[in-house]
């Protein structure tokens, strides 16, 4: 997806239970760490994104990295809107016909990654 003038990207799996008619599935994301690969948190987290029928969805950092707030790396350098290119995935999402859950997103991050969906969570809840 294009997001603050760059191409962005990230990763998807849905596992075959998404293809039931009328199947709603929990979305979550997984957001790695600085300098982690991506691709790497998708092995890890595919096995059970099938177990237990979630759409798993990895977004890439930019260089590596996400803008948390108080870390780390060239998007923080940046200023760039971490959150903004999370929410762009999800209504992305949105428009790929992938039977999401309404009310069943998730997300959860390593280090750097774990500094924003943290971020994220408090300021979807009015905290910050």
């Amino acid at each position: 997806v294009e997001y603050e003038g760059r191409d962005r990207y990230y990763m998807v799996d849905i596992p075959t239970e998404a293809c039931r008619d009328g199947h709603v599935l929990p979305v979550v994301f997984v957001v790695h760490g600085f300098t982690a690969d991506p691709k790497k948190f998708m092995k890890l987290f595919t096995d059970a994104a099938h177990r237990y029928a979630m759409i798993l969805v990895i977004p890439e950092g930019f260089a590596r990295s996400w803008n948390g707030g108080a870390c780390c790396g060239k998007a923080r350098e940046l200023g760039l809107n971490s959150m903004g290119f999370l929410e762009t995935v999800r209504r992305h999402l949105e428009t790929l016909s992938i039977p999401l859950h309404p009310n069943a997103l998730y997300a959860l991050g390593k280090s750097n990654g774990g500094f924003l969906v943290t971020l994220d969570a408090r300021r979807r809840s009015g905290d910050v």
